[in-house]
Formats: structure tokens, sequence, C-alpha cells
């Protein structure tokens, strides 16, 4: 599998999401945006609803069909439960949970939580501190949105899992990521400033790794690659001109010649 695809990913995300947001949500709960009750709703149908929730604590609990649910504000928790499901978190810490199908799920402002469940799932943090898990599945995670520039809009550190199956994951210095169970790619997008991105299980025989950097960041000029590693604590660390952006940990073997070093704006095609 070569490094090169995970230049994929940015379109396959903006295509979902954009879909998403061109869709005209309807209120659940009335007619009343500034409605700021705490909801408890649960479609039992096979129909397949798109549904706006209100400013409270909501609790929502999809059917069998493939819903879209925007959550608002307050700490809402949503679950899309069968089909193919879009969810939108919204200014809360919220919970969102896609269930089986291949889901897409978007955490947007707080500091939410994230989980695909079954199927090939698409999930996108945001900008609070949020955790993002994969389950069962070839599954798209990137811990902070891209825009239509490949620009990566920062959020806080992040947590991503992988889970069982094949999946991409797409991080950024300060996050954290473990692929689990498959045959993973990782992605890291360089931020200058932050702390070094970690990666917990890293495979050098059969996974993928690359680094993302913005070229205005380095004068217009490609950085320099370096790698060291440090046997006492069993650790593999990357820099770019000098700085750490990135540690492998349980890693002594990784040959510089195997990591790809792209700009940004390959995210994105």
């Amino acid at each position: 599998m070569d490094a090169y695809s995970l230049a994929i990913l940015g379109n396959a995300l903006l295509s979902v999401f954009a879909l998403g947001l061109m869709l005209d949500p309807i209120g659940l709960f009335g007619d009343d945006d500034d409605d700021d009750d705490d909801d408890t709703t649960t479609i039992i149908d096979d129909e397949d609803q798109t549904v706006t929730l209100t400013e409270g604590d909501d609790t929502f609990t999809g059917g069998s069909g493939a819903d879209t649910v925007f959550a608002a504000e307050g700490d809402d928790q949503v679950a899309g439960e069968a089909g193919d499901d879009v969810l939108y978190g919204g200014d809360g810490d919220d919970l969102l949970e896609g269930g089986t199908g291949d889901d897409a799920i978007e955490g947007n402002l707080g500091d939410d939580i994230l989980l695909g469940g079954d199927g090939d799932d698409a999930l996108v943090g945001g900008s609070g501190t949020d955790t993002l898990v994969g389950g069962a599945g070839d599954d798209v995670l990137t811990s902070d949105r891209l825009d239509e520039d490949a620009a990566f809009n920062r959020g806080e550190a992040e947590s991503l899992s992988g889970g069982d199956g094949d999946d991409i994951l797409i991080l950024s210095t300060g996050d954290t990521a473990t692929g689990g169970e498959g045959t993973d790619q990782f992605g890291v997008v360089v931020v200058g400033g932050e702390d070094p991105a970690t990666i917990e299980d890293f495979d050098t025989e059969t996974e993928v790794l690359a680094l993302y950097y913005d070229p205005a960041d380095y004068d217009d000029e490609e950085p320099e690659l370096t790698l060291s590693i440090d046997e006492d604590a069993n650790q593999t660390l990357l820099s770019l001109n000098g700085q750490q952006v990135v540690t492998l940990n349980g890693v002594q073997d990784l040959n510089i010649e195997d990591v790809a070093l792209l700009t940004e704006d390959t995210l994105t095609g």
C-alpha cells in the first residue's frame, strides 16, 4: 500500500460533510430554535430522518434508516443505531455513536467522544479535546477538519483509536493515535509550536506513515526530515528542520526512506 494513497482522504471527508451541510434540517422538537429543554427521542421506524436537536442536553436514538442529526448547544448524546447515519455535534461536550452501518460523524465544538461502531465509518474531531474510536470496519479518522484549501483547522490535543480493520488515521502534532488491529495508514499534519504527535502501535513491516507540512512554514522549501532512535525509551523520533514532530513508541527499526514527506495540499488532491 503506497503512502500517496493517503492523499485521497481530504476529498472523501469534504464530500461526506458537504452533503450534510446542504441538507435543510427540520426541528424535531418544534420551530423554536431557542428551546433549551432537555429532550429524549427514540426513532423506531426505518425511515430516513433529518433532525435538529434543541439547545438543552438532548438524548437521541435513531432507527434503522439513514438518519442525519444536528446537535445544538448542550451536552448531547446521539446514537445513530442501524443505517448509514450522519451525525454532527454542536457547541457542547457530545457523545456521538454511529452504531451499525457506514456512518459519518463530526464533533464540531466542545470536548466530544465519537464512536464509529460497526461498518466503514468516517470520524472528524473538531475544536475541542476529542476522543475518536473507529470500532470494527475500515475507518477514516481525522482529528480536525480540512477546509477546501487543505488547511488543517487545528483544535486541541486529540486521541484517535482505529480499532479493528484497516484504518486511515490523520492527526496533527499534539495528538495521539493507536491503529489497533489491521494494517493501518497514518498521516501527521505538522503544525508549528505543537508538541510531537504520538503513534502507539506502528508496524514498520506493513503500515504506512506520511508527514504533511505547509511550505509557507519553511520558506517554501522542503524541510529536512531526520530520524533518531531512543533505545532506552524504545522510541523512534522524527524531526523536520530539527523540530521533533512525531514519536513512535515501541519502534526502533524504521528506515527514513519509508516515511513520505508531502505538502499539506496533497491531502485534498
